[in-house]
């Protein structure tokens, strides 16, 4: 992974206050998900931060990276 990949995910700006079981379903009908690009990684490569813009504006996201 480097810093202007690609990566597509289902922000979880998009989940509001419903189970993760309704969340999936009303999310997948509704939103679906976005593809945006990696902007951060942490030095010690800890978690990275992706980008994407949207009709709305600007939403960014990090996630962990998993040890493989």
């Amino acid at each position: 992974m480097q810093i202007g990949d690609a990566y597509t995910w289902t922000p979880t700006a998009f989940e509001g206050n419903k189970s993760a079981q309704e969340y999936s379903q009303q999310v997948r009908q509704r939103a679906g998900r976005v593809t945006g690009r990696v902007v951060y990684i942490h030095p010690k490569r800890r978690y990275f931060t992706v980008e994407a813009i949207l009709a709305a504006g600007v939403i960014r996201e990090s996630f962990k990276i998993k040890v493989r």
